[in-house]
């Protein structure tokens, strides 16, 4: 925008004797000192961010992370990328602008010379099918899919100025009937130039389809999580520690005693080291309670024997190659204990639901004294409402690093807690989309002042200062619905192939969301046309009209 604002000064440097490489440096220089100038500024902005991140770990009882304010590799990566990603943004405008003929850049109002856009079609089109080919490959091996989207979000850039042209023609019929002559002349100054158009729109798609894929499939994924958790065992009240907190030892003797308790079973973690990088990770449970809690399906064996032995999943039993009657044998481990050798026969070989995440269960009797139960199920008393016992555990208790929730609760925590990732996720991701809500800022700015003469002659006809803005304010908007449509739709089709690489995660479209994200590009719209109306609606219209002559 910068190098099409000084068109004229570089005309006069040209005209004057200043070849093409000196304007060309010229431009490169000043996107050079730019770049440094917000590299640090980000820089700066980054280590705010990180205190602010170390703080909310502290708020949480979350690890204390000493805070690096000064990294020298840091800074020379920051420096490095943001540098040169401005300069490589910077040269196709700088060469455009030493190009420029001096006479021709000494008048104002010239249409651009247009371009063909057959060959960046064909290959659009030949990335898109290839990455769409890949993709689609990748639901059955994932690395695939990492190579895939990256090939198919550059096909749908580079065919956006292609696709743009088709989607604004379909918005003219309703924009004319909404907004009569207004909504005409916005579409077709959107597909003046379809390929700033396009330009603008990807900054926009882009942070759009990895907010709309991350939503489909965390969505997913949580819907998974929260039914599992409801069905996943047989208690009726779950006990944890929060994060980075332990249950004490006494806690499982506590919850015994509270009246209307029929029965407890702590869930310790523990590993057994099977090799020089080889552990499986086990869980201590009551033999004589286990099958009771937990919904395992015994395929060989009998868990009647797990006193005295080790139960195993199927595919756990699949991954180390044990079967009943198979000895594992290894140090087992435990944080702060030291390794306790154990040899034990497999005893049973079952099945479980995911949510369970039981490989293997071996006898409480095993576990290290220091080893803290991770969950500890509670069944409640015939007759007892889950709820009452909760608020009466919670009572007796009275600790507050403990979680007491009954199936329902932890069922809701486990899609709480995906909401709260997305937040995070969002939080992030809203700054491309403030970068593509610049970009759109910075299309209309440029396409108002390379229009002076002409919106100067739409109010010589009659066209009031409102009517201008509102033209301005359709093609803002029509540009950020075309990022946002393209992005939305590509979003959730790779989020969609990302849920169906995930073996037995059903498909959930959270469509309220995506409307949001909608609701967001429309405001984005309205709101980048505002500079660049006022701008407009200011110029007298002798002094536009005259622009083109001086």
């Amino acid at each position: 925008m910068l190098a099409a604002a000084r068109a004229r000064e570089n005309a006069l440097l040209r005209a004057v004797g200043a070849s093409r490489r000196y304007v060309l440096r010229s431009v490169l220089a000043e996107a050079a000192v730019l770049g440094l100038i917000a590299t640090v500024l980000g820089y700066l902005l980054g280590i705010g961010v990180a205190a602010v991140l170390n703080r909310g770990f502290s708020v949480i009882n979350g690890p204390d992370v000493p805070l690096r304010v000064f990294s020298a590799g840091a800074l020379a990566a920051a420096l490095g990328v943001g540098v040169g990603v401005t300069m490589i943004a910077a040269y196709v405008p700088a060469r455009r602008a030493a190009a420029i003929p001096p006479i021709a850049a000494l008048r104002s109002g010239l249409p651009p010379t247009a371009k063909s856009l057959r060959r960046r079609n064909i290959i659009g089109v030949v990335t898109f099918l290839l990455g769409a080919m890949v993709t689609a490959a990748g639901i059955e091996s994932q690395d695939l899919m990492y190579l895939g989207a990256p090939l198919l979000m550059l096909g749908l850039i580079v065919l956006t100025p292609w696709l743009g042209l088709g989607l604004t023609k379909l918005l003219r019929g309703p924009l004319t009937r909404l907004s009569g002559m207004r909504g005409t002349l916005a579409v077709e100054n959107t597909r003046r130039n379809p390929r700033r158009t396009a330009a603008t729109a990807a900054t926009l798609m882009i942070g759009l389809s990895v907010c709309a894929a991350v939503t489909v499939m965390i969505s997913s994924v949580a819907a998974k999580d929260a039914k599992e958790t409801a069905a996943g065992d047989n208690a009726d009240i779950h006990v944890t520690a929060i994060p980075f907190s332990d249950l004490s030892s006494g806690t499982t003797t506590d919850l015994a005693k509270v009246p209307g308790v029929q029965a407890v079973s702590p869930l310790t973690p523990v590993s057994v080291k099977l090799g020089e990088r080889r552990f499986l990770q086990l869980t201590a449970v009551d033999p004589g309670s286990a099958k009771d809690f937990l919904p395992l399906t015994v395929q060989a064996g009998s868990l009647e024997r797990l006193a005295d032995g080790i139960a195993v999943s199927t595919a756990t039993a699949a991954e180390y190659d044990l079967k009943v009657g198979s000895e594992v044998s290894g140090p087992l481990q435990s944080l702060g204990a030291a390794d306790q050798p154990v040899s034990l026969p497999v005893v049973a070989v079952y099945n479980a639901p995911e949510s369970v995440d039981q490989r293997a269960l071996i006898p409480a009797r095993l576990a290290p004294k220091t080893a803290s139960p991770q969950t500890i199920l509670v069944k409640a008393a015939p007759g007892q409402d889950p709820v009452a016992l909760r608020e009466r555990i919670q009572r007796t208790l009275a600790n507050p690093v403990l979680t007491v929730q009954t199936r329902a609760e932890a069922a809701d925590a486990a899609s709480s807690q995906a909401e709260e990732f997305l937040n995070i996720l969002y939080a992030l991701l809203s700054v491309s989309v403030l970068i593509g809500a610049l970009g759109v800022v910075n299309t209309m700015t440029m396409s108002t002042m390379e229009r002076v003469r002409e919106i100067g002659l739409l109010g010589a006809v009659g066209l009031g200062r409102k009517q201008v803005g509102s033209v301005l304010r359709w093609e803002s908007v029509i540009t950020a619905m075309l990022g946002a449509v393209i992005g939305l739709v590509a979003g959730c089709a790779l989020g969609a192939m990302g849920v169906l690489s995930q073996k037995g995660v059903p498909l959930a479209v959270p469509w309220a969301q995506l409307g949001v994200f909608v609701l967001v590009t429309l405001v984005i719209g309205v709101l980048a046309s505002l500079w660049p109306a006022r701008t407009a609606a200011r110029t007298p219209i002798l002094t536009a009209i005259h622009s083109d002559t001086e």
